[in-house]
């Protein structure tokens, strides 16, 4: 599930540079496509990369509440920054924008997420993701 949301991740922030489209056209997920069939990477045809994408639109994860906090009181000078924090700064790349906590927010199997992702409405969306997860 987590691979499948970081396709997503990539397409929208790296290759469509988190714009709704990709400026240089509509062939943006055929042409990805095409590139990884070489490297015979399994799910990655137009279609699920598609879906992939819309994962990633529709799951958005934001900034944790520890995140959120950090903005609200920065850091005083009193209390020093942390050696995570200080190498989380110094770290530079793609990985290092991914939000904390990914790795536990899907508590669904793909087919499930397949199927919430037909819902238009956020809200129905969200009750049946709730449902689905406490009924197994």
């Amino acid at each position: 599930m987590l691979r499948n949301w970081l396709f997503g991740h990539y397409i929208a922030e790296f290759e469509q540079n988190g714009a709704d489209r990709a400026s240089y056209g509509a062939r943006l997920i055929e042409s990805l496509a095409e590139r990884l069939r070489p490297l015979k990477v399994k799910g990655t045809s137009p279609t699920r990369l598609k879906l992939y994408r819309s994962l990633h639109r529709v799951f958005s994860i934001g900034p944790t509440l520890s995140d959120q906090l950090e903005k609200l009181l920065p850091l005083t000078p009193e209390k020093s920054p942390t050696a995570s924090d200080l190498f989380l700064k110094e770290r530079n790349t793609a990985l290092s924008t991914l939000p904390n906590g990914l790795l536990n927010h899907f508590t669904l199997g793909w087919s499930h997420y397949v199927e919430l992702l037909t819902i238009n409405e956020a809200e129905e969306r969200k009750f049946y993701e709730i449902e689905a997860a406490a009924n197994q």
